[in-house]
């Protein structure tokens, strides 16, 4: 529990509508993020540096190559944008059976789904604090997946030109008490823009 509220600190709530743009995203080659993970379940800590390395443009839009380097591995995610989508591909396997797909602009109430039959909802607009005390209107992002023994939700926030600044990711446990438990935290250190 302690962890759980120490990760949600740095978040405040908005009752007010702040209308996104269409996919204001940071897309460019040289753009990079540092998060601080953390797994409650196996009490492991680690950084993470995605850094793109390379985007192409397509017939619909983009693709960009994201190097992510762990402090034990590295590994590659492709992130495509079509239109006013952008699909993250191979970007956490384990959690998001390699994709997450947002679909701009991230309005509160805006509702989808996706190839998996996962559903996401934009909760709210949200002020979060990330990297030495950074703060910004991020959309508060919530996944709903579910097959028995991975249940669980995904709640997310992201900052118009900045991306992703914090990850909560819940799984139920199906061998325990019916409540979700935090397994991962992902929280912005540094982000670096390319312009």
């Amino acid at each position: 529990m302690l962890s759980f509220l120490c990760a949600c600190s740095g978040i405040e709530h908005s009752s007010e509508i702040v209308v996104q743009e269409s996919v204001s995203f940071p897309l460019r080659s040289g753009s990079t993020w540092v998060y601080a993970l953390y797994d409650s379940v196996s009490q492991l800590r680690d950084t993470l540096t995605a850094r793109i390395v390379k985007v192409t443009e397509t017939k619909d839009g983009a693709r960009s190559v994201w190097l992510l380097k762990y402090l034990q591995h590295t590994d590659t995610a492709f992130v495509d944008r079509s239109g006013d989508t952008l699909r993250f591909r191979h970007f956490h396997p384990d959690l998001f059976k390699d994709n997450l797909s947002l679909e701009f602009p991230l309005d509160p109430g805006k509702v989808w789904s996706d190839e998996l039959a996962r559903t996401y909802s934009v909760i709210s607009i949200d002020t979060v604090s990330w990297g030495g005390g950074a703060r910004g209107e991020s959309a508060h992002v919530e996944i709903h997946y579910g097959d028995v023994g991975d249940s669980g939700h995904t709640d997310f926030w992201i900052e118009p030109r900045v991306g992703i600044v914090r990850f909560l990711i819940f799984l139920f446990v199906v061998d325990s008490d019916i409540s979700p438990r935090m397994n991962q935290s992902w929280t912005l250190l540094t982000y670096t823009s390319s312009s």
